[in-house]
């Protein structure tokens, strides 16, 4: 293989490698949610996964207010920025009751999913994120 075609193929697959970074940049938005709206879910965890880009819970809730009960989506953020803030994989368990503020989805009711700003475990006092009259941003 010549030096011109290494050269080539090299910036070929330096160019897909940066495109395909761009579609995981924009997904970190919060634009998905109603960050104008506290939405508060109390349940038992059914789900906990420790993944990338973010961390995630499903509940099976009672909500305060209009909210429907039933199975829930927590988005979190990524679990480098959760183990700075003290957590760890095994922190939440199935079972565990807990009580949830958050940013509701803008696809709200057909998508439950809140991005979560507190978490509360009422048995052991864990006590996660800001206050619920703090703003979100």
């Amino acid at each position: 293989m010549t030096a011109l075609k290494k050269i080539s193929s090299i910036a070929v697959a330096t160019a897909i490698t940066a495109l395909g970074a761009l579609p995981s940049a924009a997904h970190h938005s919060t634009a998905a949610f109603d960050n104008s709206r506290v939405v508060k879910l109390e349940g038992t965890i059914t789900q906990f996964r420790w993944i990338n880009p973010h961390a995630s819970i499903k509940i099976d809730a009672k909500s305060e207010g209009d909210e429907p009960d039933g199975v829930w989506t927590i988005e979190m953020t990524a679990p480098n920025v959760l183990i700075n803030d003290g957590w760890t994989r095994t922190a939440l368990k199935v079972g565990d009751k807990v009580i949830i503020t958050g940013a509701p989805s803008r696809g709200y009711p057909k998508d439950p999913r809140v991005r979560m700003v507190t978490l509360t475990r009422p048995a052991d006092g864990f006590d996660w994120g800001k206050k619920e009259n703090d703003k979100f941003d």
